[in-house]
């Protein structure tokens, strides 16, 4: 995520540091994955022209970044209950009936673990 002021000279220099960090790192940034979000003080001429600037679209919000949610609330309990849903979901589908407590411990920790990602 990169953050930066709504203009022209910030998309600038934002194409200049994607630009020189794939050269130094040879990865290269996927344009028609990335999105770009404004405050509500940004008019909607200059938001599509900053976006068509750097190649990427305009979305209102973006709901996750690497899996967990780019903004948490008050309720923080029904912000991360999808992770509860899909680890009762993985448990639910197992064999678990066959493993010790100590397996069924460490399987748990693996999956809960793996599931924002």
């Amino acid at each position: 995520m990169l953050y930066a002021r709504a203009n022209l000279l910030a998309c600038q220099e934002i194409s200049n540091v994607l630009r020189v960090y794939g050269r130094a790192s040879g990865q290269k940034v996927n344009f028609h994955k990335s999105s770009i979000t404004f405050s509500k003080n940004v008019s909607t001429d200059q938001q599509n022209m900053l976006a068509a600037h750097l190649g990427v679209t305009v979305v209102e919000s973006h709901e996750k970044y690497l899996g967990l949610p780019t903004y948490v609330g008050r309720n923080k309990t029904r912000t991360f209950q999808y992770i509860q849903e899909r680890l009762d979901q993985k448990l639910q589908t197992w064999q678990g009936r066959l493993l010790i407590g100590a397996g069924k411990d460490i399987l748990i920790r693996v999956v809960a673990q793996s599931l924002p990602t």
